[in-house]
């Protein structure tokens, strides 16, 4: 027999021997279980008064007393906003399972509302209160059916405020069906505190022919003061 036939019959009888006995078996690798992430915190929050906007890390979650779950674990802010009383805002740290409690005091703030007004003040006390109306007809009755259409409009104005107006003006505005179809700047002059001016005015106006006149609407608007 050949030196190598012999080693390789010794071969395998180790490796039975070994598979019989279950000694040269690797023992298995141990399972080793993974962490899929830290579990959520929970905060729970309360104003007074209550009713707050809340919002976390800039956005909306609801309205004070709330209690948000699943919040991860790091750095956050909250901000508590409402009308009339100045926003509050907290920063914290949650941890895994961390509850919080937090309790805003809520301070009222001034309300601030722009008002806007159609004429300047001349003065604290006394101010020009402006009113204007009319109306519109064809001249001398007659209705042409030709563009643009001749209008006459009537004007008038009447200041019942404290101090003069100077140099009024207002536009009277045409509309057909809901839609502004011509407008005319029209020159009142000046106008005494308590005064009235009334005026006549020829206008020109393009519309669809034939006009249906329940459909056609004259309207003062944007009146202006000079100085």
């Amino acid at each position: 027999m050949s030196r190598f036939l012999l080693l390789l019959i010794l071969s395998l009888a180790w490796i039975t021997l070994c598979v019989a006995s279950s000694g040269c078996i690797a023992p298995a690798a141990p399972i080793i279980a993974t962490e899929t992430g830290q579990e959520g915190g929970t905060i729970t929050i309360i104003s007074h008064p209550p009713g707050a906007e809340i919002s976390l890390d800039e956005v909306f979650r609801g309205l004070t007393p709330l209690t948000l779950e699943d919040i991860p674990a790091g750095k956050h802010v909250i901000r508590l906003t409402m009308a009339g009383y100045e926003s509050w805002s907290v920063s914290l740290s949650t941890g895994n399972k961390q509850n919080e409690t937090i309790t805003a005091e809520l301070i009222a703030g001034d309300s601030i509302v722009p008002v806007t007004t159609s004429a300047p003040s001349v003065s604290p006390h006394a101010a020009p209160k402006i009113h204007v109306d009319g109306y519109w007809e064809y001249p001398e009755g007659r209705v042409t059916t030709e563009n643009p259409v001749p209008l006459v409009v009537h004007t008038e104005a009447f200041n019942t405020g404290t101090a003069a107006a100077r140099e009024v003006t207002v536009s009277a505005n045409f509309y057909y069906r809901g839609r502004m179809a011509c407008w005319n700047a029209l020159n009142l002059g000046t106008l005494a505190a308590g005064g009235h001016v009334s005026r006549k005015s020829l206008v020109s106006c393009t519309l669809p022919l034939p006009v249906s006149e329940e459909h056609f609407e004259l309207k003062f608007e944007n009146i202006v003061l000079k100085e």
